[in-house]
C-alpha cells in the first residue's frame, strides 16, 4: 500500500495552491457557484471519483473500493463570510466585503488533498469514501440538510468532518467525546405598548424602557434556573424601535440567541424566556412575547468513535493530541449526526511568528504547514473508518 503520509507532504504545495485560491475567491453561504464548480473540477480530474450535485452548490465526490467495506463520509464547509479582509498575505480576497475568515477554504483543501490521495489507492480500498463539500455552514439553517435531502449520506455507516485551530500548533488534533459545540436557536422578543411624544413619555407605555427592563432581566434566565454545570448562554444582540429622537415606539423588537451545550436544560430556559418577557412587559403595562427560529442541533461526538480517531491519528509521524474544550459556537455538522454516527475533530493550524487572531475576525490567518498534516490525518481515518488497514509506524 502507498505510504499515504508521504504522499500527503509531496502533494503540500499543490494543497496550499488549492487553498490559496479559495481564498481569494471567497462566496457567501449559497452562493458558492464558482467555488462549487471549482472543487468539481479538482475532484473530476481524480482516478475513479464520480462527482455529483446533491445541491446547487454542494459538491459530492464518491470514490469505490474493490472490496468489500463500510461507506464513509467526510464534510468539509465551503462558505466565507461577509467581512472585509484585512489580512496582509499576498492572497488576499478579491471579492470585496467577503473573505474566509474561518478557515473552510483550508477544510475544503485538506479534503481535494485527501481525495487525491486515495483515489491513487482506489485498487486497495475497502469500501465506498464520499467527500462532501457543503455550501452554507456560516448560513442558518445551514446547508447539511440540503446535503441530507439530495443524498448525500445515504446509507452511509460514518461520518467525519474537520476544523481548522489557530489557537494550537500545526500537527496537534483536538479531540473531545460528549458536547462540543452548541444548539444555536435565535429568537425575537417583541414589546407592544403606546406610543407617543418623547416629552411626554407619562402619557405612553414606553416600550425603549420595558425593552430595557426585558434585556436585564433575561440575564437572569439561565443563572438562575439550571446549574453552572449546564453550559448555556442568552444574548440579547438586536434592537430596533424608533426612527426619530422625539418619538417613543408604539412596538420594540428585540433579537437574540440562545446557546445551549446540554440539550436537557433548553426547554426549561425556553419556558422561562416566555414567562420573564411576559411578566416583566405585563408589569409596565405591555404585552410581550417571544418566538423561536431553530437553527443547529448541539453537536455530540460519540465517545465510542474517540479511541479510533485518536488510533488514526497516532499512525502520522510526530502528531499529537490535545484535549479540546466544549464551546458556544454552533456548527451544522451537526445534523449529519442525527442521521449517521460521526466524529468531529480540530486541526492544529496556529501561525508563527505572527499575532494569533481567531475566527471571523478580519485578520484571520492559518498557517499553512497545517494542510499537509490535516490530509494525512483526513486519510488514516477514512482508511481505518472503511476497514482498509492505514499501516503502523
Amino acid at each position: 500500500m502507498e505510504d499515504y503520509r508521504k504522499r500527503a507532504e509531496e502533494l503540500e504545495d499543490t494543497v496550499i495552491e488549492w487553498y490559496q485560491w479559495l481564498h481569494r475567491h471567497p462566496e457567501l453561504g449559497y452562493r458558492e457557484q464558482e467555488t462549487a464548480d471549482f472543487i468539481a473540477a479538482q475532484l473530476s480530474a481524480m482516478d475513479g471519483i464520480e462527482v455529483t450535485r446533491p445541491c446547487e452548490t454542494g459538491v459530492l465526490g464518491i470514490l469505490r473500493g474493490v472490496r468489500p467495506g463500510r461507506i464513509v463520509a467526510f464534510r468539509a464547509d465551503i462558505d466565507a463570510l461577509p467581512i472585509e479582509e484585512l489580512a496582509e498575505v499576498p492572497y488576499r480576497s478579491e471579492h470585496p466585503g467577503v473573505m474566509h475568515a474561518c478557515g473552510h477554504d483550508g477544510h475544503a483543501a485538506m479534503l481535494l488533498g485527501a481525495a487525491k490521495i486515495l483515489s491513487g489507492m482506489r485498487r486497495e480500498l475497502a469500501g465506498e469514501i464520499r467527500f462532501l463539500f457543503q455550501p452554507a455552514e456560516e448560513v442558518q439553517p445551514g446547508g447539511s440538510n440540503q446535503m441530507i435531502r439530495g443524498g448525500a449520506v445515504d446509507g452511509a455507516n460514518l461520518i467525519f468532518g474537520a476544523h481548522l485551530d489557530v489557537l494550537h500548533p500545526v500537527n496537534s488534533f483536538g479531540l473531545l467525546a460528549g458536547p462540543l459545540m452548541a444548539s444555536t436557536a435565535s429568537f425575537e422578543i417583541e414589546i407592544e405598548g403606546k406610543g407617543g411624544h418623547a416629552a411626554f413619555p407619562y402619557q405612553t407605555v414606553d416600550t425603549v424602557y420595558i425593552a430595557a427592563k426585558v434585556i436585564e432581566s433575561v440575564q437572569g434566565v439561565v443563572t438562575r434556573n439550571v446549574s453552572a454545570t449546564n453550559r448555556a448562554i442568552v444574548t440579547i444582540t438586536q434592537m430596533q424601535g424608533s426612527t426619530a429622537s422625539n418619538i417613543i415606539p408604539a412596538k420594540v423588537t428585540l433579537g437574540g440567541t440562545l446557546r445551549v451545550l446540554d440539550e436537557e436544560c433548553e426547554e426549561i430556559i425556553r419556558k422561562r424566556l416566555a414567562e420573564v418577557v411576559e411578566g416583566t412587559c405585563s408589569t409596565w403595562g405591555a404585552v410581550g412575547k417571544i418566538t423561536f427560529s431553530e437553527g443547529q442541533n448541539a453537536l455530540i461526538n460519540p465517545r465510542k468513535l474517540l479511541h479510533q480517531v485518536e488510533a488514526s491519528i497516532w499512525k502520522c509521524p510526530g502528531a499529537v493530541v490535545y484535549e479540546d474544550q466544549p464551546v458556544l459556537g454552533g456548527e451544522d455538522f451537526a445534523s449529519y449526526l442525527k442521521k449517521v454516527p460521526g466524529f468531529y475533530y480540530k486541526v492544529g493550524a496556529k501561525p508563527e511568528h505572527t499575532e494569533v487572531y481567531p475566527h471571523h475576525n478580519a485578520r484571520f490567518v492559518i498557517n499553512q504547514k497545517a494542510l499537509a498534516k490535516g490530509v494525512a490525518v483526513c486519510v488514516s481515518v477514512l482508511l481505518d473508518a472503511t476497514g482498509t488497514v492505514s499501516g503502523e509506524e
